[in-house]
């Protein structure tokens, strides 16, 4: 299973090759969604800390 992201549309990512279980591909795509939500916070904080 791979995410990749949308070239026209920045926030949008496509699943390729998903997996079966439903569940295991909801919690792999929140995973995914906090991941990216962290690093952009983190970022965020990085910035104005300088």
């Amino acid at each position: 299973m791979e995410f990749i992201q949308s070239k026209v549309i920045p926030n949008l990512y496509l699943v390729k090759n998903p997996i079966k279980n439903k569940d295991s591909l909801q919690n792999d795509i929140k995973k995914v969604v906090l991941d990216k939500v962290n690093s952009q916070i983190a970022n965020q904080i990085d910035n104005t800390k300088k």
